[in-house]
């Protein structure tokens, strides 16, 4: 990755070392130096499997009508812990349990003492604080517990500042390993998009596509990335692409992961036939994407790591891939595809602006806090590098870097093509409808009353993430508005001047609201504009 030369913003690193009841911590920054603190585990170990899986139940917008069972035994773990309310876990679980670990780190005075004095010179100086967590490879149980969702009294801790820029947490694995050279200047990033079908509705698959692409498209026409997306996601396929080259600097895998036996997988496509899977594990995957200097992960628990004592950290697919990857960003709970899906877009839109991959980070977190009603997503999204340097990580060069220098990316358009190794749908992919659709002047009050009505339309915020499924030439032309009829109006209006845009403002809500009564009713209308 390329490394800019902006100044090191401050930062506090904390080194684990595993105790039999929690850990000896090491704190080292320029404001308080170093000193050694003790860390107690806030809950019983035989219960930190039954957290996790409580935590993983909170990211099914359904639950407690969708989501895992819970036994007596585990019923009874989470009561205990006060996380259990009649039959339900605790909506706000990850305030509490943010609360409770922030109150075991801080619970020795030299501890407490080492965070303050970071987080007020990190304030005194206006920059952002990044907490560097650096785990040995034996650090199971501390490495599972979700650091991100640290809360203090007032808020969560990476977000409590209210600063121009979000403070950034990044796990490290404690590995004698040099980085690769950094990128040649001039040289665009290549991703290479992984996005099987297994599993996956195609419906939702070609929303994701969507979204992603329109992205992408923007970095594109600044010409700063290009990309090649694998079908069918099979084993072999992406063995072959591998060896042919030339190697992507990055690996965008959107799908299903899965945790079990102590091992990280994810699915892929099986050769033997539509609809079938292949479980591939965290150990096949590292000896095949060695040397590359970005895997973005969306999937559930793909940066889950086993609770029992006597599994390595390397049994997370994260953790084992951080190994031979500069960095991994990973879930590591279920992630929502919504949610994956908008971290996607804020973080490699912070890419393009030059940003490091530590704040791009930490601006994708915040954005989920925002959006989200429950703010429960926010926390999931797990950053992972291997590297010596504490210093912030680019993936471009001459970026502008976090607000502290540098030169803007250029804007002059370009318009490369994507080399495709497959046959693959059209970048736009939505599900089918109609193509082309006109409405006259009361249809579009009509569809305005319909849209106003769906969740992902009553809030302005919101409505911008619908619009990512239209075309960008379509979205630009907006003329957007602070009352939310006038808004929404503008929307109509514009779509149904260009075709097929009003099809893909309809599929962007149905991605958002789907099974709602509101987005049943719009989907009824459509249908008959349709016949």
């Amino acid at each position: 990755m390329t490394q800019h030369n902006d100044p090191i913003p401050p930062s506090l690193t904390l080194r684990f070392t595993p105790t039999p009841d929690g850990a000896r911590i090491g704190w080292e920054s320029d404001a308080g130096g170093t000193c050694s603190s003790l860390f107690r585990l806030p809950m019983a170990r035989a219960a930190l499997p039954t957290l996790i899986k409580a935590l993983d139940a909170l990211q099914h917008p359904d639950y407690p009508r969708v989501g895992p069972p819970f036994s007596p035994e585990e019923v009874q773990h989470l009561s205990d812990l006060g996380f259990w309310d009649g039959r339900r876990v605790v909506a706000e679980l990850h305030r509490l349990v943010g609360q409770q670990l922030y109150a075991a780190l801080v619970a020795d005075r030299e501890g407490e003492l080492a965070l303050r004095l970071a987080r007020e010179a990190a304030r005194a100086q206006r920059q952002a604080l990044t907490y560097l967590l650096r785990f040995p490879p034996e650090a199971v149980e501390l490495a599972a517990l979700p650091w991100e969702a640290l809360w203090d009294a007032r808020q969560a801790l990476l977000l409590s500042r209210g600063g121009r820029q979000p403070d950034a947490l990044v796990r490290y694995i404690d590995l004698n390993e040099a980085l690769s050279p950094p990128l040649p200047v001039g040289q665009k990033l290549h991703i290479l998009a992984l996005a099987p079908q297994a599993g996956i509705p195609t419906q939702i698959r070609a929303a994701e596509r969507a979204a992603r692409h329109a992205s992408w498209t923007a970095l594109r026409d600044q010409g700063l990335l290009t990309w090649d997306e694998l079908a069918p996601v099979t084993a072999r396929a992406l063995d072959d692409r591998m060896r042919a080259g030339p190697p992507p600097d990055v690996i965008h895998y959107y799908g299903h992961g899965s945790y079990s036996d102590g091992q990280g997988y994810l699915v892929f496509d099986s050769e033997i036939g539509a609809g079938q899977h292949e479980l591939v594990s965290a150990g096949r995957l590292a000896a095949l994407l060695g040397e590359i200097r970005l895997i973005m992960l969306f999937a559930c628990q793909s940066a889950m790591v086993a609770a029992a004592p006597q599994q390595s950290l390397f049994t997370g697919i994260a953790p084992a891939l951080s190994a031979v990857s500069e960095a991994v960003v990973a879930m590591q709970l279920t992630v929502r595809i919504t949610a994956a899906t908008r971290f996607s877009e804020v973080c490699y839109r912070e890419l393009a602006r030059g940003r490091s991959l530590q704040t791009a980070v930490a601006e994708a977190r915040r954005s989920l806090y925002v959006i989200e009603q429950d703010g429960a997503s926010w926390y999931v999204p797990t950053l992972y590098l291997r590297t010596r340097e504490q210093r912030p990580v680019y993936l471009l060069a001459g970026g502008h870097g976090d607000g502290q220098g540098g030169q803007e990316p250029s804007l002059a358009r370009k318009n490369p093509e994507p080399h495709r190794l497959a046959a693959t749908d059209s970048a736009s992919a939505l599900p089918p409808q109609v193509s082309a659709r006109h409405l006259g002047r009361e249809e579009v009050q009509e569809l305005v009353d319909l849209l106003l009505a769906c969740p992902a339309m009553q809030q302005s915020n919101r409505r911008a993430s619908v619009l990512e499924f239209i075309e960008p030439q379509v979205r630009h032309a907006i003329e957007r508005d602070t009352q939310n009829r006038n808004d929404v109006l503008q929307i109509v209006t514009t779509c149904n001047d260009y075709p097929g845009a009003l099809d893909e403002l309809v599929a962007g809500v149905r991605f958002f609201d789907q099974g709602t009564f509101a987005c049943q009713a719009l989907e009824a209308f459509w249908r008959q504009r349709g016949e």
